[in-house]
């Protein structure tokens, strides 16, 4: 779900978060918004409700900063975590 941060005077006192129909989203705890030279700005959420659903692109990282592809277990079952492992 693609949001908008908005400031109403330009100060962190009125910063509200929106969806996408321009309706604002209750139960904001805390806002984190961090930029780079050359790379995406990004924007961590803090909410405070019950439930939610969304969907998000994950990856999972081991020792090593090494990224999990897949995993075997004793019992030969196997959770794949990156498409193109079989």
């Amino acid at each position: 779900m693609f949001v908008t941060i908005k400031s109403e005077d330009g100060t962190s006192d009125t910063v509200r978060v929106y969806d996408p129909d321009g309706k604002p989203i209750p139960g904001i705890m805390s806002i984190d918004i961090s930029a780079r030279v050359n790379d995406f700005v990004r924007a961590t959420i803090e909410l405070s409700i019950l439930e939610v659903s969304t969907m998000a692109e994950a990856c999972f990282v081991g020792p090593g900063g090494k990224e999990i592809a897949r995993i075997v277990y004793v019992d030969g079952s196997e959770d794949v975590y990156k498409e193109g492992w079989a």
